[in-house]
């Protein structure tokens, strides 16, 4: 057979812009893929409920036992506990309540518990009675095991 040169001129040149157009394609879509800036988690904060004892009640539904911090905002040991207790709600929050109650603005409510400084950390069964204190920095471990002593988690 006989070829024309031109024909494989022709021929080798789309050959090569086809595959140009192919590299530079595959490069602008690694370039946008990697310049893009990933969106964070969206993590769901999960707060202590800082409550009146008037509000306490409300939380004495369904058989649900749970912890009612007593804690002022001056409190060094109050803000460190607040991790902990948060992370005691993310995993039993279906299982028990976590609330606070202010010390200062409550001192009536305070006094009827006896508590004497904060953090203090009350154990309330499901009729809200006090089944167990605990005063002073814990970390969740620890007020964890005092649950499950309490029988308040599985």
């Amino acid at each position: 057979m006989n070829t024309c040169p031109l024909a494989v001129l022709t021929s080798n040149r789309y050959f090569r812009i086809v595959a140009l157009f192919l590299v530079l394609l595959v490069a602008v879509g690694w370039y946008w893929n990697m310049s893009r800036v990933p969106e964070p988690e969206q993590q769901v904060e999960i707060t202590i409920e800082d409550i009146a004892p008037e509000d306490l009640s409300s939380y004495f539904t369904g058989n649900k036992r749970g912890i009612l911090e007593f804690y002022t905002k001056s409190c060094p040991y109050c803000v460190m506990i607040e991790p902990e207790l948060q992370a005691l709600k993310a995993e039993y929050g279906e299982q028990i309540f976590i609330v606070k109650i202010n010390a200062e603005r409550y001192p009536d409510e305070a006094s009827k518990y006896g508590i004497r400084g904060v953090p203090t950390l009350i154990f309330l069964d499901e009729s809200g009675n006090a089944k167990a204190s605990l005063a002073g920095y814990r970390d969740a471990e620890g007020i964890l095991r005092i649950l499950q002593h309490l029988g308040f988690i599985e």
